[in-house]
């Protein structure tokens, strides 16, 4: 079971993450738990913190006592996950720690998930490059946006978990 942090941090590496605890709530037929009925404290080791998106995954052991609650639920019900954060920076006359809470990253869910569709399969350019939007249809299954050409960026929408929208930029053609 994975998990995604996304990061606006200043470039130079004077923020670090210094703890990050996942907290997950059973809601029943529309309540949630303001209790969360299990605690993960992620493994982080103080690593630099920089924009971008980072990917955590659960330990085997913590995912196993997640699996239990998930395979029993009633279909009116669900499991969110919120999130606690540390994170400190160094601004060259003192360090500071901020944390935080986050209540909603998704719903959690062991079903496989539904099929992933984008509204467009092709895209044409010319040699002066553009911009360009795919939509993703999804029932709520997490996906992420790659490309694997050096010609291709993603600007924005790199991951999701239902319908989002991908922008991208085509490079200009270099002779």
């Amino acid at each position: 079971m994975r998990f995604i942090l996304a990061a606006d941090e200043p470039a130079n590496g004077s923020s670090l993450l210094e703890s990050l605890i996942l907290k997950f709530y059973k809601n029943d037929c529309g309540y949630t738990n303001l209790v969360p009925f299990l605690t993960v404290n992620l493994p982080i080791n103080n690593f630099n913190l920089l924009n971008g998106y980072y990917v955590f995954s659960l330990s085997a052991s913590d995912a196993a006592s997640l699996h239990p609650v998930l395979d029993n639920l009633p279909s009116t019900s669900g499991v969110y996950v919120g999130a606690s954060i540390t994170v400190s920076r160094d601004d060259n006359f003192a360090t500071t720690a901020t944390a935080g809470e986050i209540l909603y990253v998704s719903k959690v869910s062991t079903s496989v998930c539904g099929p992933i569709s984008v509204n467009a399969t092709t895209q044409s350019y010319q040699g002066s490059g553009g911009n360009g939007i795919v939509k993703v249809i999804s029932s709520g299954c997490l996906w992420a946006a790659t490309t694997n050409v050096s010609w291709i960026t993603i600007n924005t929408g790199q991951f999701g978990s239902s319908g989002d929208a991908v922008k991208y930029t085509v490079a200009a053609v270099v002779s």
